[in-house]
């Protein structure tokens, strides 16, 4: 059999070099040997998240994720977490609106197995209406935990709701609650056969590997499916809000809270790579100015954070103040404005940006000294920004931005009139 070359070649940070190679299927694989450790981290990441649903049936893409580790034709119920146990590894899944992803992180001699087993259940996994039911009660269960009894999690999916509406990214990614139980073992299966095919795929191996001997078992394993037609891409016209969207929640807490929504970037906008040092700049931590502000000077929150996060379409900054028991919400989200363009009218140190850029650097660069940190960086930014190794052009982005250019983006960023706010008040029950 004719060796695969290599799609093209990368390297991870100053010395780790890298390949990816395409197969006739579709699938892609990114390969980065590190032999520091006697490890591999294999990752399976899939570009179906929540915002490929459709309307009626959302919550899919995070259902299908419980389903996959249940029976395939070859590998009854249990059966894969009980290998992988035996065989010393870590195993978990995460769904959110771009993206599905897969992982094991595991002793290098155990990694033959695990490509076995993802490659199994990728296309041979069983779906009838027992186990539809079995798992749309767990995600039931869960979805009433994280977001029905849960004062943030109601709020947050408030805000997105409130600043996406029919958008793709306007449903949470566990699903509306009436969708989750309208499922049936055809829904999943459909889904399934779409989404999970061979060129919706990308592999990521990271750790104490053999290049050639990788690419050659993924092929064994990988090449014998045949690709897919996917579902076509709703068509998303990027629109800026052009007023403030605002919306009030009762709810049973002795603690008020309030949650603003900028509209963002997506992480593909080159201007992305300033919101994390805004972030740090103006949330980072107890000296930074609004929470200096709003916790420790006017007393008015127990907490305030802000931050985005990237997705590959536009986003938001959100924005999330805890209320001290007697501060009401609409007292929290004027003393927040007023604070915020105090720190804005004031700009931005040479040494608080010094400062910021060195702590984001470093928080970027500790999450490469796994060799999980590396997976999940390569298929996260192949699947949002279309580049693996993309982790390090963000951070040279970061690295050349001026005060000036920061203070530029935050005014544009800040715009009152591309936020949603959401209200969170004590209901009586509270």
């Amino acid at each position: 059999m004719t060796r695969l070359a290599p799609e093209r070649s990368f390297v991870f940070g100053p010395g780790l070099p890298g390949s990816t190679f395409r197969f006739q299927n579709g699938l892609r694989l990114h390969v980065l040997p590190d032999h520091a450790a006697p490890v591999v981290a294999f990752q399976s990441w899939f570009s179906v998240g929540s915002r490929h649903e459709r309307a009626g049936k959302t919550g899919l893409a995070h259902l299908l994720e419980h389903l996959m580790f249940g029976a395939t034709k070859r590998h009854p119920l249990g059966e894969f977490d009980r290998l992988m146990e035996e065989a010393g590894a870590e195993v978990n899944a995460a769904t959110w609106l771009d993206w599905t992803f897969y992982y094991e992180n595991l002793p290098r001699d155990a990694f033959p197995l695990a490509l076995e087993l993802e490659a199994d259940r990728m296309r041979s996994l069983v779906i009838g209406e027992r186990e539809v039911a079995t798992e749309k009660e767990v995600v039931e269960n869960e979805r009433r935990m994280r977001v029905d009894d849960d004062v943030d999690g109601a709020a947050e999916e408030a805000l997105w709701q409130l600043a996406f509406g029919r958008h793709p990214y306007g449903h949470p990614t566990i699903g509306w609650l009436e969708d989750i139980r309208g499922f049936t073992a055809r829904d999943c299966r459909e889904f399934y056969e779409a989404h999970y095919a061979p060129n919706a795929a990308t592999l990521v191996v990271v750790g104490d590997v053999d290049v050639d001997e990788t690419v050659e078992r993924v092929r064994e394993l990988y090449g014998r499916f045949k690709p897919r037609t996917r579902p076509a891409e709703r068509r998303v016209e990027r629109r800026l809000p052009e007023r403030e969207r605002r919306k009030t929640l009762r709810l049973p807490t002795p603690i008020p809270r309030v949650e603003v929504g900028y509209r963002a970037f997506s992480a593909r906008d080159p201007r992305f790579a300033a919101i994390t040092l805004l972030s740090e700049l103006l949330f980072g931590g107890r000296g930074a100015p609004l929470v200096d502000a709003l916790v420790h000077r006017d007393e008015l929150c127990l907490a305030v954070r802000g931050g985005a996060n990237p997705f590959e379409l536009d986003g938001l900054f959100e924005v999330s103040l805890t209320c001290r028991p007697e501060t009401s919400p609409e007292d929290a989200l004027a003393a927040f404005d007023r604070r915020l363009a105090e720190a804005l009218e004031k700009g931005f140190s040479a040494k608080d940006l010094v400062r910021a850029k060195n702590r984001v650097e470093f928080q970027t660069l500790s999450s490469f000294e796994t060799a999980l940190g590396k997976a999940e960086s390569l298929g996260f930014h192949d699947l949002v920004l279309g580049v693996p190794e993309g982790a390090f052009a963000t951070l040279e982005r970061q690295r050349a931005l001026t005060a000036p250019e920061l203070l530029s983006l935050a005014k544009e960023l800040f715009d009152p009139k591309r936020r949603s706010v959401v209200l969170v008040e004590r209901s009586e029950a509270a």
